[in-house]
């Protein structure tokens, strides 16, 4: 979605800067829903909302391919922003669920491959994507026509999660204090919570920084990218894509 805004750009088909937007969207529902997804993933069984949020990133993924096809960039960054949102439901559970099924003894270990694994995967799929998109690019000479293939093997991908999450050892739920708006609006009182320890407050620092510096990271390659082909023309998505290995490196 970013290298197909830069090429909407570059035929004036869309505003400058849309292809930031979808970095926004990545991270705005972490900020927005961050006590709800920790409520959330308190209240049910980890295990239980694994397997919804495969489904919700099943019809998230759908809603973008539809509005791919429909040719609307706006629509497609809605479905990103509920793909995010997936994301960010389970990203709770998903780091919860290690100590209840590996225990305390090997929950460093396999914390260390779980939080390993999804970077690798973020890290790999802009580089696989960036080449992907201008293959498709060259052979097709369209920009959403180019996106169609990576976005419906990213379904057939999102089908195989399911599977893999009905394989996850059922949990036990945690029933506790009820949803509420206050709880929803609690990010002050957390971050206040957060920063009251210096151990927790260090760690925190050093994840926000690790994540925003990468994401800085990824916007400034894009823009070299970008002015290298004039502004988003074929070979723009290569580029960055080879930038960014060098980066990932």
């Amino acid at each position: 979605l970013v290298v197909l805004g830069a090429w909407l750009i570059e035929r004036h088909m869309a505003p400058k800067g849309v292809e930031h937007l979808v970095t926004v969207m990545l991270v705005l529902p972490y900020i927005i829903f961050a006590p709800t997804c920790g409520w959330f993933s308190d209240r049910f069984a980890k295990s239980a909302v694994i397997q919804w949020t495969s489904w919700l990133q099943i019809v998230a993924v759908a809603l973008t391919i539809w509005a791919l096809h429909a040719r609307h960039l706006g629509l497609a960054i809605g479905g990103f922003f509920l793909i995010s949102t997936q994301a960010a439901f389970l990203s709770p559970s998903k780091v919860g669920v290690v100590k209840e099924l590996v225990g305390s003894k090997r929950l460093g270990f396999a914390s260390g491959v779980l939080e390993g694994t999804v970077i690798l995967a973020i890290l790999a799929g802009q580089i696989i994507g960036g080449n992907w998109f201008d293959a498709r690019l060259r052979a097709l000479g369209d920009g959403y026509a180019a996106t169609f293939e990576p976005f419906y093997w990213l379904l057939v991908i999102a089908g195989v999660s399911i599977g893999l999450a009905y394989l996850v050892r059922p949990t036990a739920k945690h029933p506790g204090a009820p949803w509420t708006f206050q709880l929803a609006t609690s990010h002050i009182r957390d971050l206040k919570e957060l920063f009251a320890s210096q151990q927790l407050r260090l760690c925190g620092l050093g994840v926000a920084f690790f994540w925003g510096f990468g994401g800085f990271i990824a916007l400034i390659v894009l823009q070299i990218a970008e002015t290298l082909h004039e502004g988003g023309k074929e070979g723009t998505a290569t580029t960055f894509a080879a930038l960014w290995t060098m980066a990932v490196v």
